[in-house]
């Protein structure tokens, strides 16, 4: 992935602070190791992508580039909640807001994120992202920060026809459910008033 791109490779061992309100109701969609069949940087990594999704909104990954030598690795988090639409066919889309790094001290983003999927079966599963740089943020799990009071369009549709760079685009196939170790991670998050909570996976 570029601004957010996907393996894991550190999620076991994190724990981290994270600057959000709430925990997550909204049922994700996406969790535990998820294979990424197609992306709109195809022609860069090399397909197929590995995700690591977790129940809490964290998430990593490690792309392999298709043309030199080495991976792009980061992390990534939920930073608001998710809100979900379900249409009368059944589809249904989520409108997030997410704030990642791919590895390097000046990469760390804000994204408007939508995942969106049919009816039946659960899979393919679509995220599209359009992200801002976040070059002033004390931390990369802050870059959502400064774009606070930015409200992301409320659907992927929308976002099309307003947003004035390329989004990023991926196709999930499936997802395999976290294992016993994976859920026995422990995150520490910390709300907008300081105070912090733990969450077991």
């Amino acid at each position: 992935m570029d601004k957010l791109p996907f393996l894991w490779f550190a999620s076991l061992s994190l724990v981290a602070h994270f600057s959000i309100a709430t925990a997550f109701t909204t049922d994700l969609p996406l969790l535990g190791q998820c294979e990424i069949s197609w992306c709109s940087h195809a022609s860069k990594y090399r397909l197929p992508m590995q995700a690591t999704w977790h129940a809490n909104g964290t998430f990593s990954w490690v792309s392999r580039f298709k043309t030199k030598i080495g991976d792009e690795r980061g992390l990534g988090i939920i930073s608001n909640t998710p809100v979900r639409t379900t249409f009368p066919d059944g589809s249904w889309e989520i409108s997030q807001k997410i704030a990642n790094n791919v590895g390097m001290h000046d990469s760390n983003s804000c994204c408007c994120e939508y995942i969106s999927g049919g009816a039946n079966p659960l899979f393919p599963v679509t995220l599209t992202d359009y992200c801002f740089l976040s070059s002033n943020a004390s931390s990369w799990e802050r870059s959502c920060e400064q774009f606070k009071d930015a409200s992301c369009p409320a659907n992927n549709a929308t976002a099309l026809t307003v947003w004035t760079s390329a989004p990023y685009h991926e196709l999930y196939v499936n997802c395999e459910a976290p294992s016993a170790l994976e859920l026995g991670t422990s995150y520490t998050l910390e709300d907008e008033k300081g105070m912090s909570m733990v969450i077991m996976m």
